[in-house]
């Protein structure tokens, strides 16, 4: 998106071991344009690591533990967002969320013991 980290920055590309090479890459997008470039049968998967966040702009959350992708062929379309850990998704990624049916939002608790999941 926009904004966020550029997939073709030096620790992108160490992170990513190369994967952005393997999948098409469409950068940047602004958020309003999503809708116009994902299908219609699409359902969005946001990760948020604080619940209140996530209960406060989705249906209730998924606990991690409970969440798995079901096996809907290979037609479907899923569009995944993580956001920061500070900061978590923004309200626009929850906007994209409240546009499709089948979406989610998981929720990821990070530990207060570590300071970051890199």
């Amino acid at each position: 998106m926009k904004g966020c980290t550029d997939p073709f920055d030096a620790k992108s590309l160490r992170g990513g071991a190369g994967a952005q090479f393997q999948i098409p890459i469409r950068y940047p997008v602004n958020w309003e344009d999503l809708p116009d470039i994902l299908p219609p049968e699409n359902s969005v998967i946001i990760s948020e690591s604080s619940v209140k966040k996530a209960t406060t702009n989705a249906h209730p959350p998924l606990d991690v533990a409970e969440f798995s992708l079901p096996n809907l062929g290979t037609d479907r379309h899923f569009s995944v967002v993580i956001g920061g850990e500070t900061h978590g998704v923004s309200p626009e990624a929850y906007k994209l969320l409240r546009l499709y049916e089948s979406s989610s939002c998981l929720h990821i608790p990070i530990s207060e013991a570590v300071e970051s999941l890199n």
